[in-house]
């Protein structure tokens, strides 16, 4: 099963002190990792500068990800409170993983709640 890990934050799996990450990205690693051990095809997209593979999961470029959708395939796409991805991919299952309330709050009131064309 191919899954696709979207947190728009500035990161990859190469930064330094990723220790020191916020939560939402920490937790997008560990759960990245988590399921890299279970023999699912990770991918993490981040706000990274280029593409790299470590530990059998590929973090991948937002942009980069966007550009070259049509290469790309996934079953689902857990997305860290942004369905900006979610147009790129029809056929994916998306899941919307908002981290806290305010976010819940934020995404209903920009209207980012439900993506316009969920499959």
């Amino acid at each position: 099963m191919n899954i696709l890990l979207s947190c728009p934050s500035n990161f990859s799996l190469k930064s330094n002190n990723l220790k020191k990450l916020g939560g939402v990205e920490s937790l997008n690693i560990e759960l990245a990792k988590t399921l890299s051990k279970q023999n699912f095809n990770i991918t993490l997209a981040t706000n990274c500068k280029k593409k790299l593979i470590k530990d059998k999961i590929v973090n991948i470029p937002i942009n980069e990800l966007k550009k070259n959708a049509k290469n790309y395939s996934f079953d689902t796409i857990v997305s860290s409170n942004d369905t900006s991805l979610y147009s790129y991919f029809n056929k994916s299952k998306k899941i919307l993983w908002l981290h806290n309330k305010l976010q819940i709050e934020k995404a209903i009131r920009k209207k980012k709640f439900f993506s316009n064309n969920l499959s």
